[in-house]
């Protein structure tokens, strides 16, 4: 039998993990996380450390998603900055066909009068 200093945590984190809700994160991990992994070692130099030392990969490993997040980040901020242009492009649109409508109204009005 083994036994570990930290055996309660284990069997806590074993029963967690076979749970249903452990098994949805797990799938959520499969597909989100390692996904991440995948393109932060491919493009971003994370398959090696460049320096030794725990210290140093932490700090590689911490500037590695730092990038990603900025890059996630960016792509946000793109995407709201387009939304909102669009819907400022949508409601001068409005304004402008209310406008024309409501002079094209005027018209008529004076016209019958």
């Amino acid at each position: 039998m083994v036994t570990r200093f930290d055996n309660d945590y284990y069997e806590k984190a074993k029963i967690w993990y076979v749970s249903f809700v452990g098994k949805k994160l797990y799938k959520l991990r499969k597909t989100v996380m390692e996904g991440l992994f995948g393109e932060a070692k491919t493009y971003h130099g994370l398959s090696r450390a460049k320096l030794r030392g725990i210290d140093n990969v932490e700090i590689q490993l911490l500037l590695t998603a730092t990038v990603l997040n900025i890059k996630r980040l960016f792509k946000k901020l793109d995407a709201e900055t387009l939304r909102n242009a669009a819907q400022k492009l949508q409601d001068q649109f409005q304004y402008l066909v209310f406008s024309i409508f409501h002079r094209y109204l005027a018209r008529l009005l004076v016209c019958w009068v």
